[in-house]
């Protein structure tokens, strides 16, 4: 879900290496994108919750914590950038799983408000999936 911020901390990450002299090697680029992947799995949804988890992936190579605040600048900007990224992952996995289910819900009917789906062996037994009514109020 929040595919754009383990991109975004896992490159602020390198970049900030880079800005440093810092040679990584290839472990500690692993490290970054398992790091980056599990904070952003615990990141709030709100705007620039990135920066919070991001002293997470700096801590675990040793990398500076306080160079955070050179990216305060434009994470706003970024941020803007961060969120098409995560609501495209989205979409993707809306996607995927609505190409996954496709059979299961063709045997899916209508009656009225009511999703019925329908046993394929046996017509006569329907079980009821969702109720949903437009009309009726919360």
């Amino acid at each position: 879900n929040m595919d754009g911020t383990a991109l975004y901390e896992a490159v602020a990450a390198i970049f900030i290496a880079q800005l440093n002299n810092y040679d990584l090697n290839a472990g500690q680029v692993i490290t970054i994108c398992l790091t980056s992947i599990a904070a952003s799995v615990g990141a709030a949804t709100i705007p620039s919750a990135g920066l919070v988890t991001m002293i997470m992936v700096f801590t675990s190579v040793g990398l500076p914590t306080e160079q955070i605040s050179l990216l305060w600048m434009i994470d706003w900007f970024l941020d803007r950038c961060r969120t098409p990224v995560n609501v495209m992952g989205d979409a993707f996995g809306a996607g995927i799983v609505e190409h996954l289910c496709r059979s299961e819900l063709r045997k899916t009917k209508r009656q009225g408000s009511i999703f019925v789906a329908v046993d394929t062996e046996d017509d006569d037994t329907s079980i009821p999936m969702k109720i949903i009514d437009e009309n009726q109020e919360p």
